[in-house]
Order: structure tokens, then C-alpha cells, then sequence
């Protein structure tokens, strides 16, 4: 008895412990604070507009906008890759979505790296035989106006 009410007490102790491990979102800088800068990667065929207050930086094939955090990436993956790497695959689009003549889905989930998690909203379109996300590191299911901005600016390569 006392064997399970110790195992009783470690779980609850380790749900308690994980459950406050989310990641908040990084705060964005403020609009009119920065001038915008356009990527262009001809190795994912893509250009898009970004706040030039984030850094850039590329690893693995993927583009990560960093302030504060990492608020926005550009992956380019298999299936089988994202859902090795716990990316959207794991869930149901919550809707089709067009940008840049593409069309797409949105997904939204919740992003574990380890025992941190980070809300997530991914705007995933098939691109050169492959997946090509937009994905936010986000507080809510809905993007802000800096966001969307990035959103709105994507552009595919022919």
C-alpha cells in the first residue's frame, strides 16, 4: 500500500511539473520599430518578407526567424521527417488556405521539444515533391498583423 501511494504522489508530482513546461510565444517587436527585409532561398524556392528586427538563421534546410525566440520558421520536410520531428503531421488540418497561388492547410498544435511545449500554427503547401511549413510560435490559434504580413508575403519559385 504504501509502495502505491508513494508511486501515487511521483506521478501526480510529474504531471503537475510538466504541465507548466509550455513555452511562451516571443513577443513581437512593435510595428513601425524596424523596415522589412525580403529572403529569398533559391535552395527551398521561396521569398518572403520579414521584419528586419529578426535574425536569420538556416540549419538542417530550414530558416528560423529569431526575436526573442524563435516566433517563425520556414521547414522544408517529408512526411516522414515532420513526423519524426513532431511537426504538423501529427494532427488534422483545420482548413485549406491559398497564399502565393498555392493552395494549402492550416494546422494548429502544440509543439514538444523535450519537456517544453510550444503553441503552433503551420501553414503547410506540397512543394517540390516535398512539404514546404510556415510555421508561428503563438499564443493563440489566429495570426497577429506581423504575421499575417509574413504570411501574405510568401512566394513560391516556379
Amino acid at each position: 500500500m504504501r509502495e502505491k501511494l508513494r508511486t501515487l504522489r511521483f506521478t501526480l508530482f510529474l504531471i503537475v511539473v510538466l504541465s507548466g513546461c509550455r513555452d511562451a510565444a516571443p513577443e513581437a517587436p512593435s510595428q513601425g520599430t524596424f523596415a522589412w527585409r525580403t529572403l529569398h532561398d533559391p535552395a527551398l524556392g521561396v521569398s518572403i518578407r520579414y521584419p528586419g528586427a529578426y535574425a536569420v538563421d538556416r540549419s538542417h534546410g530550414d530558416v528560423a526567424f529569431r526575436y526573442d525566440g524563435t516566433p517563425a520558421r520556414l521547414v522544408h520536410a517529408t512526411d516522414s521527417e515532420a513526423r519524426r520531428r513532431g511537426l504538423w503531421v501529427h494532427g488534422e488540418p483545420r482548413e485549406a488556405i491559398r497564399v502565393g497561388g498555392r493552395e494549402g492547410r492550416r494546422y494548429v498544435y502544440n509543439h514538444g521539444d523535450g519537456p517544453f511545449v510550444s503553441h503552433t500554427v503551420a501553414y503547410v503547401f506540397p512543394h517540390r515533391g516535398r512539404s514546404l511549413a510556415l510555421e508561428f510560435r503563438t499564443d493563440r490559434d489566429t495570426l497577429d498583423a506581423l504575421q499575417a504580413e509574413m504570411l501574405a508575403s510568401l512566394t513560391f519559385d516556379k
